[in-house]
């Protein structure tokens, strides 16, 4: 769990300037503290590229459309170029980011090359100590760099906007996974009486089937072919102790080929056969 430390509840910024263009020339980065709803940002144009990370406190951002998205810590807001925007503040003392900016030329040229994105103005990356110090480290160069070396802080804002970029991907891939393996698991839980492959479940759900068998294990702790067979044990174990269906008709309505196959498999995961099982339950 991340909890920033007392000493970074103030305001700590730096601005400074590559060449004489200060908007494609800015390059800036700073923790701020904002303590009321007055410290919000209403409406808002920049003329350069500017992003922060949330660090501590809540808010809410309103895009140009007037699409609002609530943030929380590790929240990374985008604010681009001739983009009205909003960000609210939560009015408790505890908002505190770290932001940074940098021009508009190069950000529309990264943009170009698709290795940054104009079209969402909230990100969700998380936040960590490795970042905080990259920020520290970041703010230390910005402040005391020479102009004719100002280019290796530059690249270095660009390498911790392209980390925070790859955990945002990293975060939304995961999300996505266990969306998908919920999806799945509902598939594998149902309609026993036929015959259904973990392949024609994959194709069904548009995800190739290797990578997935892998992560279906990674998050659900047995494959998906156990899964299924202890689903079909768990609502076994339902019918014998809640119907009269005989232990045939059971193996049946289960997808069984006879009760023999249903009482060896029954007996291998339960321990005791299903004649057993009604008894003593």
């Amino acid at each position: 769990m991340f909890l920033l430390p007392d000493e970074f509840y103030k305001t700590d910024t730096v601005h400074r300037v590559l060449g004489n263009d200060p908007i494609n020339g800015v390059l800036s980065c700073g923790f701020i503290n904002k303590k009321t709803k007055s410290a919000s940002d209403n409406n808002i144009v920049f003329e350069y590229y500017g992003a922060l990370l949330l660090l501590s406190g809540e808010g809410t951002h309103i895009d140009s459309e007037g699409k609002e998205y609530k943030l929380y810590p590790g929240c990374f807001i985008q604010r681009i170029p001739g983009k009205p925007h909003s960000t609210i503040v939560h009015p408790d003392g505890k908002w505190v980011e770290f932001f940074i900016c940098f021009g508009k030329g190069l950000f529309d040229s990264l943009c170009g090359l698709s290795i940054m994105d104009k079209n969402h103005d909230v990100l969700y990356p998380g936040v960590n100590y490795a970042l905080l110090d990259m920020f520290i480290n970041l703010q230390n160069q910005i402040k005391n760099l020479p102009v004719e070396q100002l280019t290796l802080a530059l690249s270095e804002a660009l390498r911790i906007i392209f980390i925070i970029y790859q955990m945002h991907q990293q975060a939304q891939s995961s999300d996505e996974s266990i969306t998908l393996v919920k999806e799945a698991c509902s598939m594998l839980q149902k309609d026993f009486e036929i015959k259904l492959p973990f392949s024609q479940v994959c194709h069904q759900l548009g995800v190739g089937y290797e990578s997935f068998r892998k992560t279906f294990k990674k998050i659900v702790g047995i494959s998906p072919t156990e899964y299924r067979v202890q689903s079909r044990i768990n609502v076994a174990k339902s019918l014998l102790l809640e119907s009269d269906k005989s232990i045939k008709q059971i193996a049946y309505e289960l997808g069984f080929p006879d009760s023999y196959s249903f009482s060896a498999q029954f007996k291998r995961y339960v321990g005791v056969s299903p004649s057993v099982f009604r008894k003593k339950y």
